[in-house]
């Protein structure tokens, strides 16, 4: 079934990706895989195209990040991404509503009225009505099947499900849980069963009943591995994958996988992946811009480079090629030359292979950590998609250039966000996810990308070295790397995404926490709709420390001109100002500043809700690694931290 005008397209990446539970008010969904996408389903080609069209996005240094991440054969990367639909996305003859489908899960459904359970298919269509003739306990309510069926109650979705660490989501076996793992004299299912509350608390309090042998029992010991999994059908997780739909074969799951019962709304239940990616030069000219946005024009050209020849390390365009290339740069009003060794360059980058090393995140960033710190803005022509204007520090405050050595204007931006996969009961990095978002291998993946402005900043690398030397008593950095190595160590989840901290990031990290929050106070925009992405590195010869702020809450919104208003001296200093002044308070002092061990696993140090936590979609590492110590010492060493001059300069206004 389809959802029109419910969920956002961007939604459906994150928080609603594939295999991703969807309350709605009257049902509950999940989303469905990559293999009955509008785009997939259409069997009319030029519907495909059309769609193909709409809704395509290129990222070429994505593309072969995520081709390699993802463990992609050569011969078969990553070759393009596709955004959701949102209802009608082009007119054809042939065209009807191109949703994005879902299936009903779970399958299981109880009647408000009666207390009936009874079983639909994935496929089914509307929310079921209850049709129960049977009176489980005599001299009760109506039965549902004589109401008229427009005055039948709705059933509703039951709140128990059955996951295991690999990703797999089972209905939980209601049938076997009442007669027994061992009993086969009844084994009624759908429609002979009852589910009951009563006023006990937990799962104590829920019962499920046979109407046929009058059998009852309770969910006590449901949240048992070992008692729960006596009662599954292969006495180990099923291996399902209800989100692939139903000719989707189980998974032969690992007996190391123990099955769980979950709650249908806990947070624990799915844990999505994305990786994304700024759009920056030269991807991001006009020239690539139009070729990416160009499909079957790009599909031209690469069929016509069969009679391209290399000489010398140089790609040398066949006659019919090059001909055609200038009479497309007139077209698009393009000079030609250049026109032509942008498209030698793009065919040269689609051809090389994508180095390992560049798979890590520092790596990926520094490029962008590059484009950041140039001194030259884009040519006018290629600020479409990336315009930026580098800020004199001249005009700033004196103070300014002591903690910043360079602060950016990026007046347009567009990151692509890309879903690689999900996992369940406990988070698993991009690339190690256990389970598939598609029967069939495609050469594509999902994303959607979304436009906004920014505001950059780049630490004074002086300053930034002499505090590191000063705060190595802190010890929270060295702390906190030991934790996160021993969890990956020992198979634990890395909560944080990170695999190595120091106290550079926690003062990066926790700056542009205080950041955000003082500048949703001060430009408008919601705390949610501002991300963070972070630039911190200590190799040797691509060292870096800045932190991009910038919105791309995917509307209007994110391009309003208020966030990049800020970044205007006499301005950004009253904001920095102010953020470093709050973080030196907490309506949690002197507990949240003392404190060593705080957030999820004690991730954190001195960070509450109160101070320093933001939205979770603001967040690159899920409100973790932050410490407002480094930001303004601590109570026995004030002066430790690297804005605490500062304080006194707030203090003497």
């Amino acid at each position: 079934m389809a959802i029109n005008n419910t969920i956002r397209r961007g939604q459906l990446i994150l928080p609603f990706g594939i295999g991703a539970i969807v309350e709605l008010p009257d049902e509950t969904l999940i989303t469905a895989g990559l293999d009955v996408w509008p785009y997939e389903y259409r069997d009319n080609p030029s519907v495909k195209e059309a769609i193909k069209t709409s809704t395509a996005i290129r990222d070429e240094r994505l593309e072969k990040r995520l081709s390699k991440m993802l463990g992609r054969p050569i011969d078969k990367p990553i070759k393009y991404f596709l955004s959701p639909t949102e209802g009608k996305t082009f007119r054809a003859k042939s065209d009807k509503n191109q949703h994005m489908l879902f299936y009903r899960f779970p399958t299981w459904f109880h009647c408000p009225s009666c207390n009936v359970l009874k079983q639909y298919p994935l496929t089914k269509n509307d929310p079921p009505r209850c049709d129960n003739p049977i009176k489980y306990i005599a001299g009760s309510i109506t039965d549902c099947s004589s109401l008229p069926e427009k005055k039948r109650p709705i059933m509703k979705p039951v709140g128990f499900l059955v996951a295991c660490k690999h990703g797999h989501l089972d209905d939980f076996p209601w049938s076997r849980w009442v007669h027994g793992p061992d009993n086969n004299e009844c084994n009624a299912g759908s429609g002979k069963l009852f589910l009951m509350s009563s006023a006990s608390s937990g799962l104590q309090g829920v019962t499920v009943g046979c109407s046929v042998c009058r059998k009852t029992k309770t969910l006590i010991g449901a949240n048992l591995s070992d008692n729960l999994v006596k009662h599954l059908p292969e006495l180990k997780c099923s291996g399902s994958r209800p989100w692939l739909g139903p000719d989707a074969k189980n998974d032969d799951c690992s007996a190391e996988s123990e099955p769980q019962l979950v709650l249908r709304s806990a947070s624990s239940l799915y844990f999505p992946n994305t990786v994304s990616s700024i759009l920056i030069p030269p991807y991001s000219n006009a020239i690539n811009s139009y070729l990416n946005k160009k499909v079957n024009l790009w599909n031209q050209i690469e069929n016509l480079t069969a009679n391209s020849t290399v000489v010398n390390d140089e790609l040398v365009l066949g006659d019919v090629l090059e001909g055609f290339l200038k009479f497309e740069a007139e077209k698009a009003n393009f000079d030609s030359e250049i026109f032509i060794e942008t498209v030698k360059a793009k065919i040269t980058n689609s051809k090389s292979s994508f180095n390992a090393v560049d798979i890590d995140d520092e790596k990926f960033r520094f490029k962008e950590f590059k484009a950041f710190i140039t001194d030259r803005r884009p040519d006018e022509q290629d600020r479409v998609d990336f315009d930026m204007f580098p800020c004199d520090l001249d005009q700033y405050e004196d103070w300014v250039s002591e903690f910043f050595q360079r602060i950016v204007r990026v007046e347009r931006l567009k990151e692509t966000r890309a879903f690689t996969g999900f996992s369940r009961i406990q988070p698993l990095p991009p690339g190690e996810e256990k389970v598939r978002i598609s029967i069939w291998d495609k050469d594509w993946i999902p994303a959607v990308e979304v436009r906004g402005e920014g505001i950059f900043l780049e630490f004074n690398m002086d300053k930034l070295k002499d505090w590191e030397r000063k705060v190595v008593d802190l010890g929270s950095g060295n702390r906190l790397d030991q934790k996160i190595k021993k969890s990956i160590e020992n198979g634990q989840p890395n909560f944080p995404k990170r695999r190595f901290v120091d106290n550079r990031f926690l003062l990066v990290h926790t700056f542009s926490h205080i950041f955000i929050r003082q500048l949703a106070f001060e430009c408008g925009y919601d705390a949610s709709s501002l991300n963070e992405r972070l630039f911190v590195g200590k190799d040797d010869n691509e060292e870096m420390c800045g932190l991009l702020i910038y919105t791309a809450s995917g509307d209007s919104e994110g391009s309003l001109g208020g966030l990049v208003e800020r970044s205007k001296a006499g301005l950004i200093e009253n904001t920095i100002l102010a953020a470093v002044n709050e973080a030196s308070f907490c309506s949690n002092d002197p507990i949240c500043h003392e404190t060593d061990s705080q957030g999820l696993e004690g991730y954190n140090v001195s960070a509450c809700h109160s101070c320093v936590l933001l939205p979770e979609t603001s967040c690159e590492h899920n409100n973790l690694l932050l410490d407002r110590r480094c930001i303004v010492g601590s109570f026995d060493n004030p002066d430790l931290g690297f804005f605490s001059s500062l304080l006194t300069h707030f203090n003497d206004d």
